[in-house]
């Protein structure tokens, strides 16, 4: 079924408030087997409005359109379906009857002009409002090739949610189309480029099933939706195996999760507990991490030594190493995730220290190198990472590369 969406208002065009009445409607219809082919976005114009229903109907069996159906002047939307449609309106006395009952039911007098929200277009099909004043309506648009039925619903979150409960949701379900196949990945580690290129491959590879794969960059993680449309369960899942099987140990989780939930679930369960010390990203690292709420069953202690003698006096990272080796090296990293691991007598230790400009890069150790360590009672494990961008974007990144450290690490201990 082809779809697509309508949403009218000039202070959602003007970026007044956020529309998210675009996004609960197409989440709706994918839940539904339905992949909207056009989502648009229109001021309360009348021209705009009557060209955008001619040309959307034109195209779509299932029109959704919210917005513009209040009492105001600036409400244009009923008149220009009925504009569309070439039909008068005509005013409709159980829709006045229950908006009156409404106002009385708070102690007030319905203002004349809400009776303007009771001018439907003939012939249409009236869904009440439980929850507002303004009702919904149907109608249906005859085209040579197709028939385009449009659900037309108020802008207001709440209302459109239960008028959509009431009728959208139960139209489409008589249609038996069944549900769609929808998987959601979330990764860390690869460009979106190599994400793709792999997940070109690995579906070649299955014999192309007939999926969308769609991609949205969350820096620094990579969200990933695979959504088929009536596809069989068999063919879905062989290629969500191929696809998961191909981005391997960069697949952090089954959704589209922040990695340091992720991070803190594992600690949880496993009933382990957490020290961090950092130094470039200046205790990112701890913020992320208490971001969600129950760090304290696995945070206990966190570090930022940004100075070298802070280093060694808090961490106790000796002296030698840091003559030697300098703040940002393999070996520091080491001695800081140890030092602060003994310290707070936990199982595990995070650290990270690095470089993250714009300035103090050398040729050995350009800005956006970065090493990170994990310490556990099993040894400790050492990364280097070679980020680029600016601060922001080194240190952000240095944060999640040291978090998914962790996340290998426990991994690795459940295996």
């Amino acid at each position: 079924m082809r779809a697509s969406i309508l949403t009218i208002g000039d202070e959602v065009v003007g970026g007044e408030i956020v529309d998210t009445n675009k996004a609960e409607i197409a989440s709706g219809l994918r839940l539904r087997g339905v992949m909207p082919f056009e989502v648009r976005t229109i001021l309360d114009d009348a021209g705009a409005i009557v060209a955008a229903l001619r040309e959307l109907s034109d195209v779509s069996e299932l029109l959704i359109v919210t917005g513009g159906l209040g009492p105001t002047t600036d409400d244009l939307t009923a008149a220009c379906a009925a504009r569309f449609l070439a039909v008068p309106l005509v005013r409709d006395a159980p829709t006045v009857e229950r908006m009156r009952a409404r106002f009385a039911a708070i102690g007030r007098e319905m203002p004349d002009n809400n009776l303007k929200q009771a001018d439907l277009p003939e012939g249409a099909t009236i869904v009440p409002n439980p929850v507002g004043t303004a009702p919904g309506f149907v109608l249906e648009a005859r085209h040579a090739t197709h028939t385009t039925t449009l659900f037309f619903f108020p802008g207001v979150p709440s209302e459109l949610r239960a008028l959509m409960d009431a009728a959208l949701w139960p139209w489409l379900d008589a249609r038996g189309l069944g549900p769609a196949r929808l998987a959601r990945l979330a990764v860390f580690g690869l460009t979106e480029s190599e994400t793709g290129a792999r997940i070109e491959r690995a579906l070649d590879a299955v014999g192309r099933p007939p999926l969308r794969v769609q991609y949205r960059v969350a820096m620094p993680a990579i969200y990933l939706t695979l959504h088929a449309e009536h596809t069989g369960a068999a063919s879905f899942d062989a290629a969500l195996d191929a696809v998961a099987g191909a981005l391997g140990s960069h697949v952090y989780a089954g959704a589209h999760r922040p990695l340091a939930e992720v991070v803190g679930e594992l600690l949880r369960a496993r009933g382990l507990t957490l020290a961090v010390a950092e130094s470039c990203t200046g205790g990112l690292v701890s913020a992320l991490l208490t971001d969600t709420p129950g760090a304290s069953a696995f945070l206990v202690e966190s570090a930022v030594t940004y100075a070298n003698a802070a280093k060694t006096r808090v961490l106790g990272v000796a002296e030698t190493t840091l003559a030697q080796h300098g703040a940002v090296s393999e070996p520091c990293a080491r001695e800081m995730a140890e030092g602060i691991r003994a310290r707070a007598g936990t199982d595990l230790a995070i650290a990270v220290t690095g470089i993250a400009g714009p300035d103090g890069g050398t040729p050995d150790k350009p800005v956006g190198t970065v090493w990170i360590a994990v310490a556990s009672g099993d040894g400790t494990a050492t990364r280097r990472l070679a980020s680029r961008g600016d601060r922001d974007r080194i240190r952000r990144t240095a944060a999640a590369a040291a978090l998914d450290q962790l996340r290998r690490v426990l991994c690795a201990r459940a295996a």
